[in-house]
């Protein structure tokens, strides 16, 4: 017995020196009952959520069958309104054409009792009438196209140059071989520039050959030359006049106007 009292005098010392430790009795229960508030509330989030998406879903689905039912009615109310147009245009042609709709009749006016007009009269006065019918003449080929090519030589246009025959500083002494050349079929004309007067042909020539079809010997401008030079040889100057000797419009020249 002493040992055993000495034991737990022992063991009651060393109890005394350790911290002493309050217990909650009542904490796992606290703790449980906070867990199955949390859990409680989970599933009714979780059932909430589910109603939620169902009318989620459910919405979403009156939505897409109230577009596929709005499709065809718009198709439908579409080709409806196209065709009440189409009807509408033919309406108004076939209204155009009679003129009953759109466009009020106009009363014709009747003629005076002094202008009427007897149709068989003027069927039988055509009918009379002898038809005038318009001569057709033939011709050659071959004779027409020359007198085309005769015609183009005729109405052949003029050259870009006229020939300078002579330059002299007093016009009365070229109004003499004015004349002369006008005598021998060459038409000249005085022209004065600057301090000088010069004699000049009144047509112009060519100096370079042109098209057979177009050509005109009266505008060769070397046939001219020559015929100018020929001419020139035979001027006698009446007396009082200068008698452009020795040269008589030898050195004649073109001169380009155009």
């Amino acid at each position: 017995m002493a040992l055993y009292e000495a034991i737990r005098k022992g063991q009651s010392k060393r109890r005394g020196r350790e911290k002493t430790v309050r217990f909650r009795p009542f904490a796992s229960a606290r703790r449980g009952s906070a867990i199955k508030k949390k859990e409680v509330g989970y599933y009714q989030r979780l059932e909430a959520g589910g109603d939620a998406g169902k009318s989620k879903l459910a919405g979403l689905w009156s939505r897409r069958i109230a577009l596929s039912l709005s499709c065809p009615v718009a198709a439908f109310l579409l080709v409806a309104a196209a065709a009440v147009l189409v009807a509408a245009v033919r309406f108004g042609q076939l209204n155009y054409d009679v003129g009953w709709l759109f466009f009020e009749p106009v009363a014709a006016s009747e003629p005076a009792s002094g202008q009427l007009l007897d149709i068989g009269k003027l069927i039988d006065s055509a009918a009379a009438e002898p038809v005038k019918k318009n001569p057709v003449t033939v011709t050659d080929n071959k004779v027409a196209g020359k007198d085309k090519i005769e015609d183009n030589r005729v109405i052949a246009p003029q050259g870009t140059n006229v020939i300078v025959i002579q330059a002299y500083k007093q016009r009365r002494d070229l109004e003499p071989v004015k004349q002369h050349f006008e005598k021998n079929g060459i038409e000249t004309r005085i022209v004065e520039k600057g301090s000088f007067f010069f004699l000049k042909t009144t047509r112009l020539y060519h100096r370079c050959s042109v098209s057979r079809d177009s050509f005109n010997p009266d505008y060769d401008g070397d046939v001219a030359m020559k015929e100018i030079r020929r001419v020139g040889l035979t001027y006698k100057a009446p007396k009082g006049y200068e008698s452009f000797r020795p040269n008589l419009f030898q050195d004649a020249y073109g001169e380009k106007v155009k």
